[in-house]
């Protein structure tokens, strides 16, 4: 069930997502695409409307994976999915289509059906949200935008995590910003003052204001820790499933103890990665301790992202001209916020993974990723 989210997040999400679907001529393409599996369907002879076809749900696919819905943060796509528009993360329908097209035995009119319905889904879906951010328009509600040139981190906490005296949530607020801090004087060579952008009851998250650089290296550790998680994550699963098969507790003990001394050398690594990426300016008689003290708290994120805390982050920028003054610095805040986005993306994939590999009979470790370049 997706999160809920203050008003004025609400109705950024739904002005962004209108604007990007204006933008893409999203309509209009889905309406050429229905018009040619129609024609398909009535003169399947004509060899030009399946190559109409193709080009155009080729087109399609280029459009949203470079868009806004091809790099959505998790927050983001879970929204998206709460109004019935996933098809639409990442150029999912897009994928669906082809699926129906690489069965063997598929008729045209099939084809047609299922264009015609995620056609018609879709549509009426942005139609949903564009009345919905009209009516909040009008009501005065506003969005909560990140001015241009400043940082955003949020971390999101499960609800179930919170009791009622709301020490849980001190406790996280707590970590939350000594992690911050830690990671500030890594990039700035001395710790920031921090502002606290808001704090949304309603999802328990905590919005923390700061400089764009300390994001882009927070999110940057934070992945490159789990990258090397999930194969801690696995050892964890095989745990389970050896208690699960009455294996002696001494035994699972054991592995435990040893995930334990591995997530510790696995989040010192991956601050060591990411200083090693990044020019810091930490001093150098204080670096070690800010790696060791990074990778301490770095390790109890990602023991809190398997339980069930989420990660947004983002970078405001102003879309310029290149010829336009202060154009390079927006593309490169801009460039910035897409890394922000596709890490946050990819560390919460990780954490789904090892979700899954809980769910199946897993035997053995997978490949990791291909890292990202900054």
């Amino acid at each position: 069930m997706v999160q809920q989210m203050n008003t004025e997040r609400l109705f950024e999400f739904l002005d962004r997502l209108t604007t990007e679907a204006k933008s893409l001529n999203l309509n209009k393409k889905l309406n050429e695409l229905s018009s040619n599996s129609t024609n398909m369907v009535n003169q399947p002879q004509v060899g030009s409307y399946q190559t109409a076809f193709s080009t155009v749900l080729d087109s399609l696919e280029q459009a949203l994976h470079e868009s806004w819905f091809g790099k959505m943060t998790p927050f983001e796509a879970e929204v998206l999915s709460s109004i019935d528009l996933e098809a639409l993360e990442d150029g999912k329908f897009v994928r669906d289509i082809r699926q129906t097209l690489a069965a063997s035995s598929v008729l045209p009119a099939v084809l047609q059906e299922t264009v015609s319905t995620l056609n018609n889904n879709i549509k009426t879906g942005l139609q949903k949200a564009e009345n919905a951010r009209d009516s909040l328009k009008e009501l005065g509600f506003e969005a909560e935008e990140v001015e241009k040139g400043v940082g955003e981190i949020a971390l999101r906490i499960p609800r179930n995590l919170i009791d009622e005296n709301f020490d849980g949530f001190i406790n996280d607020a707590s970590f939350f910003n000594d992690l911050i801090a830690t990671t500030s004087e890594i990039v700035l060579g001395e710790p920031t003052q921090l502002k606290l952008r808001s704090i949304a009851s309603s999802d328990y998250a905590i919005f923390l204001e700061m400089l764009p650089e300390i994001v882009g290296f927070t999110v940057l550790a934070i992945e490159r820790v789990m990258n090397g998680y999930k194969t801690l994550l696995e050892i964890k699963v095989l745990k389970q499933q050896l208690a699960s098969r009455e294996v002696p507790e001494e035994l699972t003990d054991h592995i435990q103890k040893d995930i334990d001394k591995r997530l510790d050398e696995v989040a010192r690594k991956g601050a060591e990665e990411a200083i090693a990426q990044w020019e810091t300016k930490a001093k150098k008689e204080r670096l070690n301790e800010l790696t060791t003290l990074a990778g301490k708290r770095l390790g109890e994120l990602m023991t809190k992202l398997e339980a069930g805390y989420q990660l947004d982050g983002r970078v405001g920028y102003e879309d310029l001209e290149d010829d336009e003054e202060g154009a390079e610095e927006q593309n490169r805040l801009r460039e910035m916020d897409l890394n922000v986005r596709l890490r946050i993306q990819k560390i919460r994939s990780e954490v789904i993974e090892s979700e899954r590999l809980q769910q199946i009979d897993f035997e053995g470790p997978t490949e990791p990723n291909d890292d990202l370049t900054e």
